[in-house]
């Protein structure tokens, strides 16, 4: 058997090193979640842990699972840890954009309601995650262990559409959407790439790609020679002809959206990983971007 599996909770390190043990690559899919709780529906029934079956109201808030914390940064510092001691050559980490994120005492709501405001808190979690990855490797200095971070768009379950369809990007400039399965190919990949080492890139299909600071990506983009046009729509559209909406969704995207000169396309991801660059000792700021929510 190739993979394996185990409980483990990344938030206790001593609960890491037994699962991991001869491992050629660990892929680090962990994420915290909120307390989840049963939603009451009055008259339904539910199967109780016996055979009969009660109203659901007898199982109302019934915990169905506790929350978890801090998941994305000590809990991926723990594994990155225990990666390094245990030697494992190969970490790759699912992180996020999240770069539309503002800090949660920006938000004038009450807690409770402020559900944008503690998912940023959970996308500045992962950028200290990343932040520790990198400097625990580059203070391990060795050359056989590595790590690859890959920051998806928004996740669909939708069919797999092929590595044609899917577009790289580095600097957080751009998202989109992708499928758990076109991920999953891609996180293997990189698990058994050395061209992937110490690289952090975003993934998200060509077609649904969105800029994450519309003013700064359109000027990025005309300053590489396209249109405006070109910009929103892709290569080979004449700025003087209008473009119907049933000619958008007819025409498969030609070239990026949004070009940022750092996007990388491909026939394999293997050899797409090759023209990526390599991260650099400096962390990415998210506060950097200035972006201005509406």
């Amino acid at each position: 058997n190739l993979v394996r599996s185990a409980i483990v909770d990344v938030n206790k390190a001593s609960s890491i090193p037994s699962a991991i043990q001869g491992a050629k690559a660990v892929i680090f899919t962990a994420a915290s979640r909120p307390k989840v709780t049963a939603t009451v529906t009055p008259g339904t029934k539910v199967a109780s842990s016996s055979s009969s079956s009660a109203p659901l109201q007898t199982f109302a808030a019934a915990k169905v699972a506790p929350p978890s914390d801090h998941v994305e940064d000590i809990g991926l510092e723990n594994v990155a840890k225990a990666c390094i001691a245990n030697k494992i050559p190969r970490l790759v980490i699912v992180s996020s954009v999240c770069a539309k994120c503002r800090k949660k005492q920006e938000y004038d709501v009450p807690d409770q309601l402020d559900r944008g405001a503690a998912s940023c808190d959970a996308c500045y979690k992962k950028q200290a995650g990343e932040d520790a990855v990198r400097e625990l490797y580059a203070a391990a200095k060795d050359p056989s262990l590595s790590y690859t971070i890959v920051r998806p768009g928004m996740l669909t379950l939708g069919e797999a559409r092929g590595v044609k369809e899917v577009e790289f990007n580095q600097g957080v400039t751009k998202s989109g959407m992708i499928s758990r399965l076109d991920l999953a190919d891609i996180l293997t990949a990189a698990a058994l790439s050395k061209d992937a080492d110490g690289k952090t890139f975003e993934v998200y299909y060509r077609d649904s790609a969105q800029p994450v600071d519309m003013y700064a990506s359109l000027q990025s983009c005309k300053a590489l020679g396209k249109s405006v046009k070109e910009c929103f729509f892709g290569d080979g559209y004449d700025e003087s002809t209008p473009v119907s909406l049933d000619e958008m969704l007819k025409n498969p995207v030609k070239g990026t959206l949004f070009a940022s000169g750092r996007v990388v396309h491909g026939n394999s991801y293997f050899a797409m990983f090759k023209d990526l660059s390599s991260d650099k000792d400096e962390a990415f700021d998210l506060d950097s971007i200035g972006y201005n929510s509406m």
